[in-house]
């Protein structure tokens, strides 16, 4: 039987927003995930990625979302350039000790930072154009015959 999960840290809502709509803010600024926190927040499981979407598009709750993670950026220290900065120490460190392997994968993370490595395929032609297609139609022996 699993442990039910702590109940959040009770926040003052200043954004105007629903009990159930500021659970939802302070679930999605904690996992990221719109279903996840969908279904945290009580909404129905059915629903919750439609209803996640919905939500994000209420401009209250984007704003509440964001100085929620705001205040955890703060209050954890954790930043942007605090990570780039433990990764790339990370990088030398598994270089020095000969873990390649684990290099790389910091490697890794550090060139999609920097976007060498867009997460993103674009399919397309020349210039950005639709991709030409050529359809060829072979003609065996079989079609010669009718």
């Amino acid at each position: 039987m699993s442990r039910p999960k702590p109940a959040p840290e009770k926040k003052s809502n200043p954004y105007g927003l629903s009990d159930r709509q500021w659970l939802f803010a302070q679930e999605y600024a904690a996992c990221g995930v719109g279903a996840r926190a969908a279904i945290a927040a009580g909404y129905s499981r059915k629903c919750a990625k439609q209803t996640a979407a919905r939500l994000l598009t209420n401009a209250d709750l984007v704003r509440a979302v964001a100085d929620l993670r705001k205040e955890r950026d703060l209050r954890t220290k954790i930043t942007v350039a605090v990570v780039v900065q433990e990764t790339w120490a990370n990088y030398r460190r598994c270089v020095d000790a000969g873990e390649f392997s684990a290099a790389n994968k910091a490697l890794e993370l550090l060139g999609r930072h920097v976007g060498a490595f867009p997460n993103k395929h674009e399919h397309s032609g020349p210039a950005g154009d639709p991709v030409p297609i050529t359809i060829i139609r072979f003609h065996g022996p079989e079609s010669r015959a009718a």
